[in-house]
């Protein structure tokens, strides 16, 4: 699985690429800052996943998530926040993402589901 991280924090962003890098199957492409970055880098470097910040500054996550399945090929979406309302989730699965998953269970949650999409890619 080719991935690609955008989050506008440095610190969550690293620690996110350390939990990732580590997992077999997983190749993480790329990493952004903000959604306009993360658009041009899916772009190029056409991840198969994207792991996505719902709230940034300039483009949010649920923008980048609009642009992106408009895409002929769309990459998953996997959108987190660390805002656990309901109302966030169902922003982001209504502009098209295919999983919302808040940053206090992101551990316990992300990874079942990238695990089960390499394992859909493998067989």
């Amino acid at each position: 699985m080719r991935l690609l991280i955008i989050d506008d924090h440095p610190a969550f962003r690293q620690a996110l690429f350390k939990m990732l890098e580590q997992v077999v199957g997983i190749e993480i492409v790329g990493q952004a800052g903000d959604g306009r970055e993360g658009l041009k880098l899916a772009a190029e470097l056409k991840p198969d996943t994207v792991v996505v910040d719902f709230s940034m500054p300039e483009l949010d996550g649920p923008g980048v998530t609009r642009q992106l399945k408009a895409w002929p090929k769309p990459p998953r979406v996997r959108m987190m926040s660390f805002h656990a309302e309901p109302e966030y989730r169902d922003r982001a699965l209504a502009v098209g993402a295919d999983a919302f998953i808040t940053k206090a269970d992101l551990h316990k949650d992300l990874m079942p589901l990238l695990q089960r999409f390499i394992g859909a890619k493998d067989g």
